[in-house]
């Protein structure tokens, strides 16, 4: 028993950390000595290549229609397609192709893998629609209707999907509308990284591992967050102009690093972290070399806007400000009582521990992490320091490895502290320059290993509890027949005539109760492990949807309860109640 606690999902991370890094700075050391050597190399004809990445996109293109039109996912046509992608195209990389189709066809790879399947009722109601919902229904936008203070004062996704749903005409909870936002989320997320790593290290093989590693990253997941993701692809943008500046620096190009942190900040807080990299840059500067901060000091020009906008947002939301500085000192006053006042220590399990995820899926966690542990690692033992990387990789531990501890010895979060989707963005261009390294030794065992290395996490992607649908619902304790039982368009008609014949009072509304025949009772597991005991009926689920379509909502929960009857209480039921409405399998009650 005390064998399996210590294999649990969330201790093995740094695990698989410690080891991954070892494996992949001997590569390191390896492919060195393969260049030296001038071994085998791998040769492919251009025109091979082309017809190779040519075949690889037109299956691409239908394996992302298959997965979102009909059940694909998790069927072994997907699962070839997927394990094709890296097979193909890392080998590519390693000969030097590095065409434009490649990262049309890595873009169209990421998209399979987190391209979620078209919902049966059609809409697209999920956490990014709540204040789009408010800036609808008003026709402008009320920050004392944000569901959550951090989104505030600017919803940014909230006003592009508003802006789009005017612009197309599509409703805002179409989800076409939604599929829209997450392509393009994940187009501008991919094209970001590839021309952040392309600037930084002047190498385009580079860049398109960045998007074949962050597509393989957990913690980047584009679909996870609707006013994160758009936040680090601004940030991520403006961190770009402070990397290597071409040529001479412009006015205009401080102005569009401004607009871009400011409105980075303004989306998501976790931008935040946008403002210790020049800090942190500078730090390592004038330690190494004080005669560098002249070349730099476009850095320090940069820094005082940032420090004050930052400051500014921080102050602004004043009780979200308080709950992100309090955050930190729980957690360390949590942890000194149980070691030092006599308290039990016992480190809080993750949801993904509680659901039972198997500890092997750490080492897709711990990829990126460990890919950039060992290019630091390989620079520090040769006495080889790059300010830029080096402050990338510090600025990410920082927040890395704060989040980790504060998640697995107190109660946080769910997914090992959201603050390390940030972070660890800034790690992806190392994690790239690793692999590249590896490859340019031209050695085929070498290209073997990571063509292998890249094909398995593909794999672990389609288990991964938080890219793969299906591995989600069952962390969460969702049992996987509920996934079927989803409202469909038939069941939003059902629940739009239960309005109709409720004129849609909300204080009728209140007293129905339902039965269903289908009806499934669970236990949903929260983010800190305890269990809520849960009923879902498919024509509730579509009540609670259209009546949050029409509004009938207090900020983004519904106004209304709605009751479920138990199969050994239908009969009383039926004494006791009126039936407003019998759908077959289905009754829908009004108590008195």
């Amino acid at each position: 028993m005390a064998e399996m606690a210590f294999l649990s999902f969330s201790r093995s991370i740094p695990l698989f950390l410690a080891i991954q890094t070892v494996i992949f700075f001997l590569l390191l050391r390896a492919s060195e000595r393969a260049k030296v050597k001038d071994g085998e190399t791998l040769r492919t004809s251009n025109k091979t290549s082309s017809i190779a990445v040519r075949v690889l996109c037109v299956l691409l293109i239908i394996g992302v229609v298959a997965t979102i039109l009909f059940k694909f996912r998790y069927t072994l046509p997907y699962t070839v397609i997927t394990m094709l992608a890296p097979a193909i195209l890392v080998p590519l990389i390693a000969t030097g192709s590095s065409s434009k189709l490649m990262l049309v066809a890595i873009i169209l790879w990421h998209f399979m893998l987190i391209a979620p399947e078209m919902p049966s009722d059609q809409l697209a109601i999920t956490e990014g629609v709540h204040m789009t919902r408010t800036i609808i229904l008003h026709e402008r936008w009320l920050p004392e209707m944000a569901h959550n203070p951090s989104y505030n004062p600017f919803p940014t996704m909230a006003f592009i999907r508003a802006a789009l749903s005017l612009l197309t005409g599509l409703p805002w909870f179409d989800w076409s509308l939604g599929y829209i936002l997450i392509a393009a989320v994940a187009l501008a997320f991919d094209l970001t990284l590839f021309a952040l790593t392309f600037r930084m290290l002047s190498d385009r093989g580079a860049g398109l591992l960045a998007v074949m590693i962050a597509a393989l990253t957990p913690y980047l997941l584009v679909t996870s967050h609707a006013y994160q993701v758009p936040a680090n692809v601004m940030w991520l943008l403006c961190t770009s102009t402070l990397i290597k500046p071409p040529g001479k620096l412009k006015r205009s190009d401080a102005i569009v690093r401004a607009i871009l942190f400011s409105s980075a900040t303004l989306t998501h807080p976790t931008a935040y972290i946008a403002m210790i990299f020049p800090l942190t840059f500078l730090s390592l500067t004038y330690i190494v070399d004080k005669r560098l901060l002249s070349r730099y000091s476009y850095v320090r020009g940069a820094l005082f806007p940032i420090l004050v906008i930052g400051l500014f947002r921080f102050v602004y939301e004043e009780a979200y400000a308080r709950y992100v500085g309090k955050m930190p000192f729980d957690a360390v006053e949590d942890l000194a009582i149980r070691i030092f006042a006599g308290g039990e220590f016992e480190a809080k399990l993750s949801l993904y521990d509680c659901s039972g995820i198997p500890f092997y899926q750490a080492f897709l966690w711990s990829l990126t992490a460990s890919l950039a542990c060992a290019l630091i690692l390989h620079y520090v033992l040769k006495r080889s320091v790059d300010i830029t990387l080096f402050s990338l990789f510090i600025t990410a531990s920082i927040f890395i490895a704060m989040g980790y501890v504060m998640a697995t010895l107190t109660r946080v979060s769910t997914q090992l502290y959201r603050g390390q989707y940030v972070a660890f963005s800034l790690l992806v261009p190392l994690a790239a320059l690793t692999t590249k390294k590896i490859l340019d030794s031209r050695s085929k065992g070498l290209i073997a290993i990571m063509a292998l290395l890249f094909i398995s996490s593909s794999l672990l992607v389609m288990n991964d509890p938080e890219i793969s649908p299906r591995i989600v619902q069952r962390a969460r304790g969702v049992p996987e027949i509920v996934e079927s039982m989803r409202p469909t368009l038939a069941d939003l008609v059902k629940a739009e005539s239960i309005i109709g014949l409720t004129k849609g009072d909300i204080n009728t509304i209140s007293r129905l109760m339902f039965y269903s025949e289908a009806s499934i009772a669970y236990e949903r597991i929260t983010s800190y492990g305890e269990c809520i005991p849960m009923v879902y009926g498919r024509l509730q689920d579509a009540l609670y949807k259209a009546l949050y379509v029409h509004g009938h909502t207090i900020r983004d929960r519904p106004i209304v309860s709605i009751d479920s009857v138990v199969p050994s209480e239908l009969s009383d039921a039926v004494l006791k109640y009126s039936m407003v409405h019998n759908f077959g399998r289905e009754y829908v009650f009004l108590k008195s």
